[in-house]
């Protein structure tokens, strides 16, 4: 070995999986090594492949809805490391040699593999039911031999495979007997592939499939051929997805595969409307002008004109007949659906259950159903007086792919059309609201990326000071305005110090939205809060302009989910009334003269950047920095 570094060679173990197909529907498995052992060392440093069953025979499989226990390959890789860095191995799957006389391949969607891992006595299912819509050098298994492993190391793999009693074999079906007997046929290639270099389980697949993969009795309704989620955060917990700088939950399934996602948190709080119609309310405007131009790449991801069942009931555990049906981009759930999402447990245990928010359906003509955490379950407000938290729903397009992520909260699925990771150096104002942004050891989410490349962020916790939350009354005026505020001389003065540099000064809009006018959200920053534009291209109100402010009401990101804050907006001058956010994800007003805590809202200078994390949550959140 040259300069006396030790190298580690690594090459390709192959395993051949032939499907063929003999004696009316019975399937023929057989797994053969077409390549002999291979054994690489290189002083302290080997990996070992060896193989226990060379071959299967299960002439008389059929397709199944689950593994055989009886059949499967075994393998087994063996180590030894005393170098200074781990040795990562991969176990990939592709598509295997042609078969002799058969001309057509198996769909890849109708074969299902379980991998076991086993060390020592214990066995687990690293997967439990494998599936892929193309089977081409996927990854479906890593793991390492650690550096400084100075006893050999052994760990032993089971793969069964197996087709899916999904197929159709019928004259109508995906297959006629007559190709299922005499064309089809199905051929694995299994590699093993290690090395220094560090390696990944990507996880990619069609969601549905993999969602799919995770339905049962116990956590789910069937109702009209669609698969509603019904149960708690312990039988449902493989249903996150994270989408567009948000956390989202999978609700239900629809025939033609489209999915529907809601918002694992509320974004925004604002009263309903001046009506319990839906279409062209404060809340339709809200989702579908301001809240969807935030998503990324919707035209590709979601569904358009989705129709919305926002019929009037009295009976919300009841299926409600659809005599008002909406179209919209982005909707609520209804009532009904969400009924049946704590059907198979408690309201009070519901996966759903976070604070109080609006649902889709009317009570009568001014009073709205909505999730109430004091109520344990549905009640109803007048939707023109009370401001409660919105979690917006929207629908995927059935064809939708994963690219990374398992389904849990820690690890939710991410889409293969949606805006990736951040990377080093990339400026900030190049992802998407909603992700997380970590600026001297607080933590804020990205509220919008401005047209001039100022990104506005929104504080996720209460500023402090001497280690404790700063509590203020908003002014001793009766006029509640925020250049004379208490918050506004604590966090433009002391407060801002140690972030002054990364800072531009930016426009926070201080218009009322109080009992003498209209309540609309856009009251707090449009002069025509009627108008059909949304907020970013109405004609704007008052505002204030300085480096930190205070969130708006119905701003993205202005509920605080760890109780509650200051609002920057006036509900009214006369009687001197500021709205503040409340730990329920609701926003009322209060007299300023109450005390209470404020999230700062800050504007980053377009030249900061990004340094490391990703952006998915609080503990992950991008680090950032302004360029050398």
């Amino acid at each position: 070995m040259r300069n006396n570094k030790k190298i580690l060679i690594v090459g390709v173990i192959t395993l051949l999986v032939i499907i063929g197909v003999v004696g009316g529907t019975f399937a023929f498995f057989i797994f053969a090594n077409t390549s002999e052992n291979q054994v690489l060392v290189a002083g302290d440093v080997f990996m070992k492949y060896t193989e226990s069953n060379t071959i299967i025979d299960a002439q008389l499989m059929m397709p199944r809805n689950e593994y055989d226990p009886e059949t499967y390959f075994e393998f087994t890789i063996e180590g030894k490391n005393t170098y200074s860095k781990d040795i990562y191995y991969e176990i990939l799957i592709n598509h295997g040699e042609d078969h002799g006389t058969r001309k057509t391949r198996l769909a890849d969607k109708f074969l299902r593999f379980r991998l076991e891992e086993i060390i020592g006595e214990e066995v687990t299912p690293v997967i439990e039911e494998g599936t892929y819509e193309e089977i081409s050098n996927t990854k479906i298994w890593v793991n390492t031999i650690k550096a400084n492993t100075k006893i050999k190391t052994s760990i032993k793999y089971k793969l069964y495979m197996w087709i899916t009693d999904e197929v159709n074999i019928s004259d109508s079906g995906d297959y006629t007997n007559e190709k299922w007997n005499n064309d089809v046929f199905a051929s694995i290639k299994v590699s093993v592939n290690g090395d220094f270099e560090e390696k990944k389980l990507t996880n990619e697949g069609p969601l549905i499939e993999k969602i799919r993969a995770n339905i049962k009795d116990t956590n789910s309704i069937i109702e009209d051929e669609t698969i509603y989620l019904s149960g708690d955060n312990e039988t449902i917990n493989f249903n996150y997805v994270w989408y567009s700088g948000k956390l989202w939950r999978i609700t239900s399934i629809n025939p033609d595969g489209t999915i529907k996602l809601i918002t694992e948190n509320s974004i925004s709080a604002t009263t309903w409307s001046e009506s319990g119609y839906f279409y062209g309310s404060w809340i339709y405007q809200w989702l579908n002008e301001d809240f969807k131009d935030t998503l990324y790449n919707y035209q590709n991801i979601i569904v358009k004109d989705v129709s919305w069942n926002s019929t009037t009931t009295r009976d919300y555990n009841v299926k409600i007949p659809g005599n008002t049906m909406i179209p919209s981009d982005v909707g609520l759930l209804n009532a009904y659906e969400y009924y049946l999402s704590y059907k198979k447990t408690t309201p009070e245990k519901d996966y759903l259950k976070m604070g109080d928010w609006w649902l889709l359906t009317p009570y009568s003509t001014y009073l709205i159903y909505y999730v109430s955490t004091y109520y344990k379950g549905i009640n109803y407000l007048d939707g023109r007086s009370y401001s409660e938290g919105i979690r917006p729903v929207i629908v995927l397009k059935p064809d939708i792919i994963v690219c990374d992520g398992t389904g849990s909260k820690e690890e939710p699925y991410r889409l293969k059309d949606d805006i990736q990771i951040g990377k080093k150096n990339e400026k900030i104002n190049s992802r998407v609201s909603g992700e997380y942004v970590n600026l001297n050891n607080n933590i804020y989410r990205i509220v919008e990326i401005m047209d001039n490349g100022i990104t506005k962020l929104s504080s996720y916790y209460p500023a402090m000071k001497d280690g404790s939350i700063y509590y203020a009354t908003f002014s001793s005026q009766a006029h509640p305005v925020y250049a004379i505020s208490s918050p506004n001389s604590f966090l433009n003065s002391t407060w801002v110090t140690p972030i002054k540099n990364y800072l531009v000064e930016g426009e926070y809009y201080t218009s009322e939205v109080g009992s003498n006018r209209s309540k609309s959200y856009k009251s707090a920053i449009c002069y025509d809060y009627n108008t059909k534009l949304t907020t970013k291209t109405c004609t704007k109100s008052y505002a204030w302009t300085g480096l930190v402010g205070l969130p708006r009401l119905g701003e993205m990101f202005s509920v605080s989910e760890g109780g509650n804050s200051w609002l920057i907006t006036p509900s009214d001058s006369a009687s001197g009334g500021i709205y503040a956010s409340s730990s329920d994800d609701t926003s009322s007003y209060n007299s300023n003269k109450y005390t209470e805590p404020s999230r700062p809202s800050i504007t980053l200078k377009s030249e900061v950047i990004i340094t490391g994390g990703d952006g998915m949550s609080i503990d992950t959140a991008y680090t950032i920095a302004l360029p050398e």
